[in-house]
């Protein structure tokens, strides 16, 4: 990727833009990173503009949550269950055949698992006997963490929904002012900003207190903008997660996992099996559609009914 985007751009391009955006993306570790991340990202942002090249965006009133909500009560109103605060503790087998989950020290027995983590958290929950689905999913199973401050404020911080940073010595990779976006009406009045920066496993910052990592965030961002106050901060909080990126390094596109595993009855979905799209909004609900057609597919005895119709349109082609 790197020769290529040198002969794209040329030495000063690559060195002021390309290298501190990607060191900033990846935590530093971006040479084996495939050229198809650029170019999926250059896709999705000619694929957001319309022909005025206008940049053209929306948000959902409410939030996931409201989107969450909603898929909740329709999966009861067909008959689903949903489990809060329950404990997966691991996947069940009988003859060779998954049949189910143990969940708090209870049986549920099924006719198949579909697992939707992320694929080192699937790894730890099969069965002993299936070592070989354990090494396969193992292949591909790096991920990128985060940890992102959140800024209340009582003002707006700039006119701009993202700034990219390039500067190696501010700790996080971009200042995403949502309410440049969303109506501050929506946040109760304030104005909100999230510092994130993505992490590796060994990252110091993924390691650091809160108490520090705000600090030193909160720190920065009052240098880099001069007129901000202390007072016109209203709140901080701080989130981190583990899994949030995976990687998907050159030559180990045949490393990703399938939906259908091996095993019979046991499925795979994912954000590791969007390849090479970026993993957003369009591209996960695309997936989930496309995981659906495959399991129900797998599910059905062979030369029972017809195909389904598509719940969403296919993922583009490689």
């Amino acid at each position: 990727m790197l020769e290529w985007l040198h002969g794209l751009s040329g030495e000063r391009v690559m060195e002021t833009i390309w290298k501190p955006l990607l060191r900033a993306k990846f935590d530093g570790g971006f040479e084996k990173v495939p050229a198809t991340y650029i170019w999926s990202r250059l896709v999705r942002t000619t694929s957001s503009h319309d022909k005025g090249s206008r940049e053209l965006m929306c948000f959902l009133e409410g939030g996931y949550m409201q989107l969450i909500q909603a898929l909740a009560a329709d999966i009861i109103k067909r008959g689903g269950t949903i489990n809060l605060g329950a404990t997966v503790e691991h996947v069940r087998a009988q003859h060779g055949r998954i049949n189910g989950l143990t969940v708090d020290g209870q049986t549920l027995n099924g006719d198949g698992v579909v697992i939707t983590t992320q694929t080192p958290v699937a790894q730890r929950l099969l069965p002993r006997e299936f070592a070989g689905q354990h090494e396969r999913w193992g292949r591909l199973n790096e991920y990128l963490g985060i940890v992102c401050v959140t800024v209340a404020l009582r003002r707006r911080l700039s006119p701009y929904y993202t700034l990219n940073i390039t500067d190696s010595r501010i700790p996080f990779t971009g200042v995403i002012e949502t309410t440049n976006l969303i109506d501050p009406q929506y946040s109760g009045g304030y104005h909100l900003v999230y510092l994130p920066k993505y992490v590796g496993a060994g990252s110091s910052y993924a390691r650091m207190s809160d108490d520090e990592l705000i600090g030193r965030f909160r720190a920065q961002l009052l240098q880099m903008f001069p007129d901000l106050r202390e007072g016109d901060i209203a709140a901080v909080r701080i989130g981190r997660e583990r899994y949030v990126e995976p990687l998907h390094p050159v030559g180990c596109t045949d490393d990703v996992p399938p939906i259908v595993s091996e095993v019979p009855g046991l499925f795979l979905a994912n954000a590791a099996q969007i390849y090479p799209q970026l993993t957003n909004g369009e591209s996960v609900v695309a997936h989930a559609g496309h995981a659906a057609q495959a399991i129900v597919a797998a599910l059905r005895p062979a030369g029972q009914g017809h195909s389904l119709p598509a719940l969403v349109p296919a993922p583009a082609a490689d």
